[in-house]
């Protein structure tokens, strides 16, 4: 400055602060000379200027804008520079050119499939800028020298320019260059410079070129390299050193980031440069972090560089100078500047490193599909033909096996589609596909995922991948080729399903600018791709491939050889084996579930490879051979099949030794995947089992020959037995040590090697042994318990048919079972009741539990007469011991006592009958006759009325015993007890009981009950059917005799003289239940015959009758045929035959004419179709008494008189009601009659008009406005003109009935019903009675379940055990009442209950209809018809109201109610077991009741509360209508029958009157040809006995009957769940793991199977499916746990509905399939909850859905099962001057439908219900939960933080990161692990990923497996922070109503927010719950109007995260969740400007 010299500062911005005042030229003068200031530190100086002194700065322009004062600006003399400005006109053309071509290079045309961007000059050539074209132009023009400009000059000058450009270009560019306009000739010209001359494939290609080319004239190489790829290491050096020849030392490599001064980075070059190789090569690095300070430190190092090397004067070594940039291809790409010209050399090299498994080219990938990578050489001689897998009809084709080459000679059996396994060479050089397959394998092991949650198997799938996908032998090798041909033909197959051409897929990458981000380089993004599209392949090969450990089998060491063989041969074979196309995975963590078959106990493992799919395909051929042959020669056809498939042809080819061995390994495979096995133990049993029935099976076919076939062939024969053993050894696990060591080391191989399955029994004959032996131990309870659970499959063992021969072994088990089942009962009935009321008796009668166990050890056969006697003999020593100490009966009454009095004499009485016998001077005992005291007062004993009442309930317990014991055990089976045993049951039935002593009589017979005990018997005598339905359970022929002699003792009886009709009725009625309950098992085919048979005896009582009781049973059974109808009645009758026959109970054919309701069979008229004269119809409004009749009969008078009506008596409205209903009988109905002059004429009319208007009886317009309407016929609904049919027969009685109560009556109870039938607009919104209601939502308001929480995953109470979901596993529920982690509550309370009517179509009549309230079946009905017939008179009055109120909505709305109408009196008629007129005459009875109302409600029921209300107060006024029903039936029945109106009615007059007066062919006076023969019974239905249950309190007396019948017609649908789940777990083994079906309709799916025994197999299957459905749809849509759309239940499924119903899905349609098994198996655990509940027993055993057979379920036949159970439990008594009357003994069929149908079934858990998961459904969010589930998480240090961040700092280091966690994550969250192990460790040693991690690796080093989730949320959040850096989209995935951007203030607030919090924990917790919670589709359950504030802490507090203080207080609240994306990206921002600063 003083000296005048020029001074040039050039990237020396530090400085220029001190220069500030020199810069501005603000000079001080001072004595003539200029002075500045400069700054010197702290310290300022001032300076002389020299008048010639010149400054000169150099900037970039970008720099020179964004940096520099604007003042400082102003003041410099600006010039701006550029390269371009030195050129001459010729140069600057070829500029011009050069840019023109670079925009074509850059310019892409757009594709289809990748989304367009538009790549500018900088992406496309590295460092470009606006002045290279320039700069390379000068540089070019520089090397040539000067020279005359020529033609050749420029075009060379032009040429050399663009390929030093080239040399910049990425190689996607150069990819891309066919998409360009440069044309295709030029694409490939510089596609071939680009990487054949040029050498871009690696750095050391690159610098082995130099070497060899280069000009010796230049000993100094300048080179500026940019790479995509990592920076070199010491490693790469010491590659460099051996690849690199000419004698060139070791490259020096230095890092410009290691070195913080100048001097030390000189220091090192200098050390370069001075060593005495011939060759320097000097190597700096760098990473090009920020742009401006990057290049001004590159910039300086080349300064000083080059310095260097001139100061080297003399030195004429060869030096070789490389820059090496590592650019991201994002941000610091675009910015970086090259092109410098000069010395420099600017060359692009995208990988520095030389690919070892891929070529370097990358073109030679172009035009080559990626399936082409791995495929198979061709063999012209391998052809295709039918595999493994195809039909039956294919494998007949076949002719016999030739002798074909071994296995391992290449396994080309015919009919086998192998795999040629020779992969080309020339495809391994382009990618080494083995080195591809191994990096694929944790990535493609990590997608799979285990149903079993306990038994993790991806490290060990690892392991064994990683080692059998190499070739360091010849086994592995074969192994790796057939992975290599499999997955050829899985990509094949995906290619072509694709729609672009597959083989551009190099291009396709090459334009996705995502890809090449996130990968760096273009190599590597290929890499990528590949594994990207393998790897899903792959996992979807290794889940098929390793189901059930079956890759284990590969690595056994010990295994036989054939097992590898067998192994290899199913891998190879494509037909037999098929691996599924695994596509579309669109889910956040994409995942295949591994479909394992088998769950083996600890230690045990399939032997059989694939066995599996050998089991699915042999079952396969077997349905086909039924189908072909039927059942029976479907073994012989299997066989025959099987042995020309080229798996049969393979076995066969084995030793004798080896099919052996493969029999028995596949024996114990097929055991495992068939049935239940809990330990090796049992296996072993289940296996000698079955090796039993081989046995069996061999000795009856000898010349057969063992093969895999007879596994299932046998299996299928001895299904039942093998279920049974299983079950018997999980009920009594006791017994399992003795079988396994009797079967494996003991006595009994002997016998099990016999010709016989006997294990069986076997195991009944230990369980029975060690019940025998510790009776009544552990307790009696439990003692009982054990009995009970083995009693059906004991009884299953015992009955007839179950074993072959009656050998040794069965009878002892039979011999031990009959010992043991009678104590069960005396400990059941009598020991347990005493022990819980009487305990003072408990140790007396368990005494005689044991003397009744040693009375029944010599013979317990109680058929036979000597143990059935010593059973009566203990019970009543028992009774009589315990008697001592109790009462004895009243010796008067001889029954007990009743107010008991104890007498001096100590002769108890009852006070009634003491009473009758003292008298004013007879004081005396009337027993003992003892005199009493004059003074002697009665009184009752409060102690003896205790007495008596324990002696009554223990006599009540032993009775109960006995009877249970005469039914049980006595008649059992399929032969009587012996003919002793019926004589004493017989002789039981009556005593002589010694009378008074002053009585004149000193003896009288009794009747009493079928009891042991003669102490109480019957005040009267009855006559009970008890023995007689015993003994009809036999044949007739067996048991004639003995009825015969039963009928001619009760005749003998002086008691009976006067009633032996009704005795007939009993012994007819108790016939046809028997012939009833015989013939129900039957098919519609073989009941003739057994009826013929069963009625032989007809054919000789009818004509040589003997005894009146042959011909009573004659006549009453011949009046089933229309012969005994001709004989007794004539043509009329015959017509009528079903209403008069005699009728089988229960029998659906048999019903009244007035069975269709609809019509009245039975009133003359046109209705009836009978007469004319209305006159003879009979009246139903007969109900209303003689009130009404005499009403009725006086308006009659008038109209046919033409007089003046009068009415006496006070005004009512009841009197009101019997008018408008005598109106209607006497006026309206004559306008029905064809006859016009029958109708009312107009005078008629007029009297009666003139009555109404004047009358006081109609006190309201609306009465008499109805009044009027029915005189003048313009009821609108009701208008009765001829040969109108709307309305007719009972339905138009009802609805007018209905009509008049409605309008007469005037309670608050009407109210309802009144609105719905005149004013139905108010009631639209109504929640009408009977309608269905949602119970889940109701249930949270149940007493009692106030404090339970409910939870999201099923509906519990506060969790006590644990268990798993069935969709994702997840672990739900508790210990000690806390839940788990993330069982949360659930908040959905929605209540899906609907207002209006909510129906639809009626039912069918064969479905019960079922209260979804606590409403009686009756009740339920009959307000639902009451509803039906309000709604239809609303019908009238509005019918647009009436369509508001249907839902679904319907045409015509009239006759939709009429149908309901119709319906509800059909269901109605079978709940209460009474014949059509019956029924409507009760519904009428009801409606008479209904006229007074003392209840207040709200009439339009506007709430569910309401409605309920309202209800409970109905059914409490029909409930004491119905309690005298019968009484009121006959009463009204005898109203009818004096009524003259039916006079002239035959039919009315028979059925109402005495059938006598039409059959005077009878003889008169006869008890057996009587008119009570020929009365109807009374109908026996479910319905009906729900009806006598509800009478007899049943909910408290037998609560088990009382819930089977309230579900029976759902219940008797649980039967059929194992064919649904069986129906299920085909589909998901087809549809598992592929995400979209090719069938539209249930119809195509069952049609695109080509085997008929399939087809076949599944129609049927899928038939009960939808009946199923369609049966339980109504119950699914209220009632189901799984809450289902409406429109899913809305109507009925057919074949023709969509395939997706049937696909087992957690959501959308398949949700239906879901929910009916979930019903099902809700429905089955009820039942057995309540048998649990009620019986007193303990839990029953449970079983996974997984294993649920027809054994396990509730299972029977309504018609063969239920039916006659209950009718034998239905039975008739005669009282002395009493009808017969019919009673049920409820106790008694509880304990049948519960030993039948309910005990011994086990509790149905929902794991293992088969389930297609959506792949999309898996999210980090549940990974995450399930990591923490498996080992603890915690935060990241804070300096691990900061490590991971500086050393992932590109966008793809990144991403690499990332996956690396990822795959750990998968791993982790199956597996879990220690969690203070390594990351590093987990990751190098236990998935053996290290050689791919590198980077990772390195970056993880302070990173702990419990830091795995912190690490994936910093990763996942830095990945957003670069996207965002680099100006790109963090959030694409995030729907954009999240993305509204803050307004100002708000912008402000929140400035301030993260200027005061800790910005980084934010970031992350924020991202997370924006990546977790926001992307679809989980963003469906969050709002966008939601606060941000609220819902973050609510996210944080949910996975127990620390909220800051801050966070709570300080956020801004108006900030809503729509703007969480702007939000986080301004904190990024920030974040980024401090790192900045």
């Amino acid at each position: 400055m003083e000296t005048g010299k020029m001074v040039v500062l050039l990237n020396l911005q530090s400085l220029y602060e001190s220069l500030y005042d020199a810069l501005n030229q603000y000079y001080v003068y001072l004595g003539g000379q200029k002075y500045v200031d400069l700054g010197l530190g702290t310290h300022r100086v001032k300076c002389r200027v020299h008048p010639d002194f010149r400054l000169i700065v150099i900037e970039e322009k970008d720099v020179v804008y964004k940096h520099f004062p604007i003042p400082l600006i102003n003041r410099l003399e600006k010039h701006y520079l550029d390269i371009n400005t030195v050129l001459e006109r010729w140069q600057k053309n070829i500029v011009e050119e050069l840019k023109s071509w670079v925009e074509r290079f850059a310019d892409v045309k757009a594709d289809l499939f990748v989304a367009e961007h538009k790549y500018s000059p900088s992406e496309v050539f590295i460092g470009y800028h606006p002045d290279a074209c320039a700069s390379v132009v000068l540089q070019v023009t520089e090397r040539l020298g000067p020279s005359i400009l020529t033609d050749e000059l420029y075009q060379k000058v032009s040429e050399e320019a663009k390929l030093i450009l080239l040399g910049c270009a990425t190689p996607d560019a150069v990819i891309r260059l066919g998409a360009t306009s440069l044309g295709l000739f030029a694409a490939q010209s510089l596609s071939r410079e680009y990487y054949h001359r040029q050498q871009h494939n690696c750095f050391a290609d690159f610098l082995q070129a130099q070497l060899r080319t280069a000009d010796l004239g230049h000993r100094v190489t300048f080179t500026e390299i940019t790479t995509f790829s990592r920076l070199l290491t010491s490693h790469d050096c010491e590659i460099l050193e051996s690849e690199v020849t000419d004698g060139a030392l070791r490259p020096t490599i230095l890092f410009l980031q290691q070195f913080d001064t100048e001097s030390s980075f000189l220091g090192k070059v200098q050390n370069c440069l001075t060593n005495t190789a011939r060759c320097k090569i000097l190597i700096i690095q760098t990473d090009f972090e920020d742009g401006v300070s990057s290049a001004q430190l590159i910039a300086s190092a080349k300064y000083s560089s080059i310095n260097e090397i001139n100061k080297l004067q003399g030195n004429k070594d060869r030096i070789l100078v490389y820059f090496i940039t590592k650019l991201s291809r994002m941000g610091s790409g675009t910015s970086y500047v090259g092109f410098h010209g000069g010395l420099w050399q600017s060359v692009h090299i995208d990988d520095l490193r030389k690919s070892t498994v891929m070529v370097s080219d990358v073109t030679k990938l172009q035009d080559v599909a990626i399936s082409q990578l791995f495929k198979p050489e061709e063999n012209p001689e391998s052809e295709t033909r039918y595999g493994a897998g195809d039909s039956q009809k294919e494998a007949e084709e076949t002719q016999a096996a030739r002798s074909g080459e071994t296995a391992e000679a290449g396994l080309e059996t015919e009919g086998s589609e192998t795999l040629d396994l020779t992969i080309p060479a020339a495809r391994t050089q382009i990618l080494d596909t083995s080195s591809l397959l191994q990096s694929c394998i944790q990535g493609a092991v990590g997608m799979l995922r285990d149903p079993q949650e306990g038994r993790p198997r991806g490290m060990r799938r690892v392991e064994i991948l990683l080692q059998l996908l190499n070739e360091d032998d010849v086994e592995k090798a074969a192994f790796l080729q057939a992975c290599k041909a499999r997955l050829y033909a899985l990509l094949k197959h995906q290619e072509e399903e694709n729609c672009f051409n597959t083989k551009e897929w190099v291009s396709r990458e090459a334009l996705n600018q995502d890809a090449l981000q996130e990968a760096g380089t273009f190599r590597q993004t290929l890499w990528k791709r590949v594994q990207g599209v393998v790897t899903p392949l792959l996992a979807s090969m290794v889940s098929v491939l390793d189901r059930d450990s079956n890759l284990e089998i590969l690595t056994r060491p010990d295994s036989p050889s054939w097992t590898r063989d067998l192994w290899m041969f199913i891998f190879r074979d494509m037909k037999l084996l098929n691996i599924p196309l695994v596509t579309n995975v669109t889910s956040e963590i994409p995942y295949i579930t591994v479909q394992n078959s088998m769950s083996p106990p600890e230690g045990v493992a399939s032997d059989v490879p694939f066995s599996w799919r050998i089991k699915d395909y042999l079952e396969e051929l077997r349905v086909q051979a039924q189908y072909i042959t039927g059942a029976e020669g479907t073994s012989k056809k299997l066989v025959e099949i099987f042995q020309q498939t080229p798996l049969g042809r393979f076995l066969a080819q084995l030793s004798a030794e080896q099919q052996r061995e493969l029999f028995l390994c596949y024996m114990k495979d097929f055991l495992l995947l068939t049935m239940r096995v809990s330990t090796r133990e049992e296996l072993a049993v289940l296996q000698a089992a079955l090796g039993s029935c081989v046995n069996q099976e061999q000795a009856e076919r000898p010349e057969a020959e063992v093969s895999l076939p007879w596994v299932h062939l046998i299996y299928q024969r001895f299904r039942g037995r093998l279920q049974n053993l299983s079950r018997i050894l999980t009920i009594f696990p006791q017994i399992l040590q003795v079988l396994f060591y009797n079967t494996t080391e003991g006595t009994w191989n002997v016998r099990l090697d016999g010709h016989e399955l006997t294990l069986d029994a076997l195991a009944a004959v230990a369980c029975t042994e060690l019940l025998t032996r510790d009776v009544l131990q552990p307790s009696p309870q439990a003692w009982l318990q054990m009995v009970k659970n083995l009693t059906v499959p004991l009884d299953l063992l015992g009955s007839d048919g179950y074993l072959r021969t009656q050998g040794v072994t069965a009878v002892s088990y039979r011999t031990h079972w009959n010992h043991i089942y009678p104590v069960a009962l005396f400990v059941e009935h009598v020991l347990l009741g005493v022990e819980s009321q009487i305990p003072e008796l408990q140790a007396l009668v368990t005494d005689y539990v044991f003397l009744l166990n040693k009375n029944l050890q010599d013979d317990s056969n109680i058929k036979t007469y000597g143990p059935f006697v010593a059973v009566m003999r203990t019970l009543r020593e028992c009774k009589d011991q315990a008697s001592k100490t109790l009462i004895q009966p009243c010796p008067i009454c001889l029954g007990d006592a009743q107010d008991p009095v104890c007498l001096p004499c100590d002769h108890v009485f009852c006070l009634s009958c003491v009473k009758s016998c003292l008298t004013l001077g007879q004081m005396r005992c009337p027993y003992c006759l003892t005199d009493l005291p004059e003074d002697y007062s009665l009184a009752v004993s409060q102690e003896h009325r205790e007495a008596v009442r324990k002696h009554a309930y223990v006599r009540r317990l032993c009775n109960s015993f006995f009877l249970d014991l005469v039914s049980t055990v006595c008649f059992r089976d399929n032969s009587p007890p012996q003919k002793e045993v019926i004589d004493a049951l017989l002789s039981l039935l009556f005593i002589q009981k010694k009378l008074l002593k002053d009585t004149s009589q000193r003896h009288r017979e009794h009747t009493k009950s079928l009891s042991p005990f003669d102490d109480v018997v019957d005040k009267t005598p009855v006559i009970r059917s008890v023995v007689l339905k015993l003994l009809l359970k036999y044949s007739f022929q067996e048991v004639k005799d003995y009825i015969q002699a039963y009928l001619l003792l009760l005749e003998e009886k002086a008691l009976l003289a006067e009633d032996k009709t009704e005795l007939y009725i009993l012994f007819s009625s108790c016939l046809e239940d028997s012939l009833y309950e015989k013939a129900s098992g039957l098919s519609a085919s073989e009941e003739p015959a057994h009826l013929r048979e069963e009625g032989v005896f007809l054919q000789t009582c009818l004509w040589r009758h003997t005894s009146v009781a042959h011909l009573s049973l004659g006549l009453r059974r011949a009046g089933r045929g229309e012969a005994a109808l001709s004989a007794a009645g004539g043509a009329l009758l015959q017509a009528r035959e079903k209403r008069l026959a005699p009728r089988v109970p229960g029998e659906e054919a048999r019903q009244p004419a007035r069975d269709g309701v609809g019509a009245a069979p039975l009133r003359t008229g046109p209705a009836g179709g009978m007469a004319e004269d209305h006159a003879s119809q009979v009246d139903p409004y007969l109900v209303h008494g003689d009130e009404y009749k005499a009403l009725r009969d006086a308006v009659g008078r008038a109209v046919l008189e033409c007089k003046p009506l009068a009415v006496c008596g006070n005004p009512s409205p009841r009197q009101a009601a019997h008018f408008l209903l005598a109106l209607y009988r006497e006026v309206a109905t004559l306008y029905r009659l064809r006859n016009v002059d029958l109708h009312p004429k107009p005078e008629h009319c007029e009297a009666l008009h003139k009555f109404i208007e004047e009358s006081k009886v109609l006190s309201s317009p609306n009465m008499r406005h109805f009044a009027t309407s029915l005189v003048t016929n313009t009821l609108p609904l009701l208008r009765a003109g001829a040969g109108d049919s709307s309305l007719e027969g009972p339905v138009a009685e009802l609805v007018i009935h209905t009509a008049v109560i409605l309008l007469c009556g005037h309670g608050h109870l009407l109210e309802p019903l009144q609105n719905l039938a005149f004013s139905p607009a108010d009631m639209v919104s109504a929640y009408l009675p009977t309608m269905p209601e949602d119970l889940l939502a109701q249930a949270r308001t149940w007493k009692g379940l106030e404090g339970l929480q409910w939870y999201g995953m099923c509906q519990c109470g506060r969790p006590t055990e644990k268990s798993h979901c069935v969709d994702c596993g997840a672990l739900i529920g508790g210990i000690n009442h806390k839940p788990e982690p993330g069982f949360e509550v659930a908040n959905n309370s929605t209540d899906r209950t609907q207002t209006g009517h909510v129906l639809g179509a009626p039912v069918s009549r064969d479905k019960a209809v079922v209260s979804d309230r606590e409403l009686s079946p009756v009740v339920f009905l009959l307000v639902r018809l009451l509803t039906h017939l309000a709604l239809l008179l609303g019908a009238a009055q509005s019918p647009q109201a009436l369509l508001n109120i249907i839902k679904p909505p319907v045409q015509d709305p009239r006759s939709f109610l009429q149908q309901h109408i119709r319906n509800d009196l059909q269901q109605l008629a079978r709940t209460l077991g009474k014949t059509a007129d019956e029924t409507v005459t009760a519904v009428h009875l009801v409606l008479c009741s209904l006229l007074p109302g003392p209840f207040d409600f709200d009439a339009r029921l506007s709430t569910r509360e309401q409605r309920t209300s309202w209800e409970k107060a109905m059914q409490t006024l029909i409930l004491s209508e119905l309690e005298h029903l019968e009484k009121a039936l006959l009463a009204v029945t005898a109203l009818i029958s004096k009524d003259e109106r039916i006079s002239s009615n035959p039919v009315a007059r028979i059925v109402y009157g005495d059938p006598g007066a039409f059959l005077p062919q009878l003889p008169p006076k006869s008890a057996v040809h009587c008119s009570k023969m020929w009365t109807c019974r009374r109908r026996v239905t479910v319905q009906y006995l729900q009806h006598v249950l509800e009478q007899n309190n049943g909910r408290e007396t037998v609560p088990i009957l009382w819930r089977f019948l309230q579900k029976e017609a759902e219940l008797r649908l649980v039967r059929y769940l194992p064919e649904i789940l069986a129906l299920q777990r085909d589909l998901v083994k087809r549809f598992q793991n592929v995400s979209e079906t090719e069938y539209q309709s249930i119809r195509s799916f069952i049609g695109s199977h080509h085997e008929d025994g399939v087809k076949q197999l599944l129609h049927r299957r899928v038939g009960i499916f939808l009946s199923t459905w369609n049966k339980l749809r109504r119950s699914l849509q209220t009632n189901g746990e799984i809450k289902l759309p409406k429109d899913y239940c809305a109507a009925d499924l057919d074949t023709d509905t969509s395939f997706e119903v049937l696909l087992p899905r957690r959501r959308g349609r398949g949700l239906c399939s879901t929910a009916l098994v979930s019903y099902l198996i809700s429905l089955h655990n009820e039942m057995v909850y309540a048998v649990e509940k009620f019986s007193g027993g303990s839990s029953s055993y449970s079983i996974d859905t997984s294993e649920v057979t027809d054994l396990h379920v509730i299972s029977y036949e309504f018609e063969q099962d239920l039916m006659p159970l209950i009718l034998s439990n239905c039975q008739y008594r005669v009282e002395e001057g009493q009808e017969t009357l019919q009673e049920f003994d409820l106790e008694k069929i509880q304990r049948q439908v519960t030993s039948r149908f309910l005990q011994g079934k086990p509790r149905l858990t929902l794991k293992g219900i088969p389930t297609l998961v959506y792949r999309r459904d898996w999210n980090y969010e549940r990974l995450f939960t399930d990591i923490r589930k498996k080992m603890p998480q915690e935060a990241l240090p804070p300096s691990a933080v900061s490590a991971i961040c500086g050393q992932l700092l590109s966008y793809s280091e990144v991403c690499e990161a990332l996956s690396v966690i990822e795959v750990a994550l998968g791993f982790l969250s199956t597996a879990g692990s220690n969690p203070n192990l390594s990351l590093n460790d987990y990751v190098r040693d236990m998935l053996r990923m290290g050689d791919q991690t590198a980077l990772a690796l390195q970056a993880f080093q302070r990173c702990q497996l419990k830091h795995a989730i912190a690490l994936w949320q910093l990763l996942s959040a830095h990945r957003s922070e670069q996207l965002l850096r680099l100006r790109k989209e963090p959030f694409r995935d995030i729907s954009a109503e999240y993305k509204v951007d803050l307004d100002l203030e708000d912008a402000k607030c929140l400035s301030i927010f993260l200027n005061q919090t800790d910005l980084d924990s934010f970031l992350l917790e924020l991202h997370e719950m924006m990546i977790l919670k926001l992307k679809t589709p989980q963003a469906e359950d969050f709002r966008s109007d939601w606060s941000l504030r609220d819902t973050l802490v609510i996210y944080m507090e949910s996975k127990g995260s620390e909220i800051p203080p801050e966070l709570e207080f300080q956020f801004p609240e108006k900030i809503l969740l729509r703007n969480c994306v702007p939000v986080w990206s301004m904190a990024a921002e920030l974040k980024q400007a401090r790192q900045a600063r």
